[in-house]
């Protein structure tokens, strides 16, 4: 009989805290929907972004405080990381080649 009587407290905390959750849920979502987080942009915002505005950082009180520059520093990013690839592929190629060499003319010589 205690068995049963704790199996059924179990259950009904468990439920109970399935509900809560859940209710929790809800009241954050509808929370959001009526602004107390702060202004929702629209769904034409969202759905069509500026790149200017998608790139601003903005204070509490609206003003603009900076801006992201992806561009450049991608750019950049991207033309380091190109000379890298190519230097490590013709430091490759020209081991690949010297072993190839080496394997074939029986002996190491230096091939460049």
């Amino acid at each position: 009989m205690a068995l049963k009587k704790r199996t059924g407290t179990a259950v009904k905390v468990f439920w109970r805290l399935v509900f809560f959750g859940f209710a929790s849920f809800i009241l954050l979502i509808l929370l959001a929907n009526w602004g107390v987080f702060g202004k929702m942009p629209s769904i034409q915002d969202l759905e069509n972004p500026s790149a200017s505005l998608a790139s601003e950082v903005i204070a509490d009180d609206g003003t603009v405080m900076g801006k992201y520059i992806l561009k450049t520093e991608l750019m950049l990013i991207l033309k380091i990381l190109i000379k890298i690839l190519l230097m490590h592929s013709l430091l490759l190629r020209t081991s690949v080649f010297t072993v190839i060499v080496a394997l074939t003319d029986g002996h190491w010589q230096e091939q460049l």
